[in-house]
């Protein structure tokens, strides 16, 4: 196979409004939001806009491959991308029926649900490496992601109500997914440092949307990135400055405690969700777990259970996903799988390390690590990245590896 690689653009010295970079953002928001832009999914429209947006990351990942030293978090991402890409088109060639929950779900969605949660990370590493995503145009970005993930939530609301009223129930109240991708945003509030209401103001408006979408899980990881951003926050202030952000501090936490008890009292699907979880319920995900776990480790078949049962083994198998990264993976890519992922995390710890030159880096970078970690063992992490997420994270990488470029002129 012949590769051709088309040089990008030499780093600019100021942004573009029509970059390749602000294209390529701008794609992935309408494509977010093609219920409400098109009036419904899976119009011709979403599809060539994913097809466009899925070729661009494809050239990003071999451009950064090959024309930059990428640090060994990308080189263990790489892999792991390649990793699962020749299961699914294992899984493709082989053309079988899959169902979760007795709905028929296609073979390629396997694939295209992995390229567009981790792909993106290459894409905005090369923008960040080439000067067309800066801190500045990310903090602008950020803003409109706010607005974006606001009407995801609310689209979701809606398609949510429709669908009770089609059987016929009055609920009005429900678990929306959307929970993940305003979990999503704080790691980006790091880059508003020197703008501390901004921050605040943001991290006050993602806490109240984590609870109303009443997604356990994303409440849970939300409230440790709080207390975690809080604290570094305040760690990494001096002078009189120092009592500003504790006064705001605490008027985050005074405003958590009272939203939180204004739903106890006037949401009865919020007060169930509180019960529930203080009687140690897990919507089912324990027997879940140990269904996974008891036929992973109970594997009579060496191969099966070195190289697992394919792509979506697990819908194979029990026609339901693991609801855990690393159960899904066992089902599916047997121990290699297991160990590829572990390593790939391993890399992404080791990479924060390198981020001490700036506290921004190196707090949003951390809270990318905490989200992504505590999310692969309750829920599906590594292939339901948003590009708020991958946005920030590639222009952390980005930026570490633009740190590292410089402190080796100097030496």
């Amino acid at each position: 196979m012949i590769i051709i690689v088309i040089p990008l653009p030499t780093t600019m010295k100021k942004t573009k409004l029509f970059s390749l970079c602000n294209i390529y953002i701008f794609l992935w928001l309408v494509y977010y939001l093609q219920s409400v832009v098109f009036g419904r999914v899976g119009t011709i429209y979403s599809r060539v806009i994913i097809l466009f947006l899925s070729a661009v990351s494809i050239y990003c990942m071999v451009y950064a491959l090959m024309h930059h030293k990428v640090n060994p978090y990308l080189k263990a991402l790489a892999v792991f991308i390649a990793l699962l890409t020749v299961y699914g088109l294992v899984l493709i060639v082989s053309s079988q029926t899959l169902y979760r929950v007795s709905i028929a779900v296609s073979d390629y969605t396997y694939l295209l649900s992995l390229y567009n949660s981790l792909l993106p990370i290459f894409p905005f590493y090369v923008f960040t490496r080439q000067g067309q995503l800066t801190r500045s145009s990310l903090r602008w970005w950020t803003i409109f992601f706010l607005v974006a993930v606001l009407m995801q939530y609310q689209a979701n609301q809606q398609a949510a109500l429709l669908r009770a009223m089609e059987i016929g129930s009055s609920r009005e109240e429900f678990t929306n997914n959307v929970g993940y991708e305003f979990l999503a945003i704080i790691p980006l509030l790091a880059f508003f440092s020197d703008k501390k209401i901004i921050q605040y103001a943001g991290l006050a408006y993602v806490m109240v949307f984590l609870l109303l979408a009443m997604k356990r899980g994303a409440i849970l990881i939300g409230a440790i990135c709080i207390v975690y951003f809080l604290w570094s926050s305040m760690r990494g202030t001096k002078g009189n400055r120092k009592f500003y952000v504790l006064a705001l501090s605490v008027a985050i936490i005074i405003a958590g405690y009272f939203v939180v008890q204004n739903l106890l009292e006037n949401s009865d699907y919020f007060l169930y969700r509180w019960e529930v979880t203080q009687e140690g319920g897990t919507s089912g995900r324990d027997e879940l777990f140990s269904t996974f776990f008891n036929h992973f480790i109970n594997e009579s078949n060496p191969f099966v259970f070195l190289f697992g049962n394919g792509a979506w083994g697990t819908l194979k198998l029990f026609q339901q996903v693991a609801h855990n990264d690393w159960l899904e993976l066992a089902i599916n890519q047997g121990l290699l799988g297991v160990v590829v992922y572990f390593v790939y995390l391993t890399k992404f710890y080791k990479v924060i390390r390198t981020a001490r030159f700036s506290n921004e880096i190196h707090l949003a970078i951390t809270l990318l690590f905490i989200i992504n970690s505590l999310r692969s063992f309750f829920s599906m992490s590594y292939g339901d990245m948003s590009i708020y997420a991958t946005s920030c994270l590639g222009y952390c990488l980005g930026m570490i590896a633009e740190n590292k470029a410089k402190a080796s002129q100097i030496k």
